[in-house]
């Protein structure tokens, strides 16, 4: 395909828009998303990448599309083990798990929320886990195949490190993906997704901008 690297990326961005918003097939329909949340829900598809971060400023639609991505793999996959995690409990209230609520009420598809525990699980079996770093190490034991960690740049270090541990369950697809705001070139989002010389190996940083936001 001719054309710089972004020339490329964004046209497969665009073709992966189009292909989402005309296909019947997939599970959940969105009538607009920018190139950028494209771009996104393509690297998390794609086999070769484990760690995708989706990074820029407020209202460019993170949340939705971290949600969006878990969703398609619980419907993808049957059984699958997923975490939406947030830095305290009124993050993952207020903002982080009402998204990802409002996304599923508006699919209009069956599904149960164990309040208690807070899993939501679809008749399938798979199951999301809603977890706050508030929690004393809320990834050490589980064993989980895709987690997604809202706003990044509030969580440490640490529990970056040990949740990328905690994804090893057998038989799916194992993915890490944050979404945030930028916090400069000295925090660990930079460190494992944007600097050259120590990003993760099979990582991708999509960069977004408030202007992106078709809605």
């Amino acid at each position: 395909m001719p054309g710089s690297p972004k020339k490329r990326a964004r046209r497969l961005a665009e073709q992966y828009y189009e292909t989402v918003v005309t296909n019947q097939e997939r599970v959940i329909e969105w009538t607009e998303f920018n190139p950028r949340q494209a771009e996104f829900l393509k690297a998390v598809d794609d086999p070769t990448i484990r760690d995708v971060a989706y990074i820029g400023g407020r209202g460019i639609g993170k949340t939705s599309v971290l949600s969006r991505a878990i969703l398609e793999k619980m419907y993808q996959y049957p059984g699958i083990r997923c975490a939406l995690t947030a830095h305290s409990h009124d993050k993952l209230r207020d903002s982080t798990k009402r998204v990802f609520m409002d996304m599923v009420t508006q699919s209009g598809r069956p599904y149960v929320m164990h309040e208690k525990s807070n899993i939501f699980e679809l008749p399938n079996k798979s199951e999301c886990w809603f977890r706050s770093y508030e929690m004393k190490s809320p990834f050490r034991g589980p064993e989980i195949a895709i987690l997604g960690m809202d706003e990044a740049r509030e969580t440490e270090e640490e529990h970056f490190v040990v949740s990328s541990a905690a994804l090893r369950q057998k038989g799916y697809p194992h993915k890490f993906l944050i979404a945030t705001t930028p916090n400069g070139p000295n925090h660990w989002t930079s460190k494992y997704f944007i600097n050259p010389d120590t990003r993760l190996p099979d990582s991708v940083c999509i960069r977004g901008s408030t202007y992106d936001n078709k809605l």
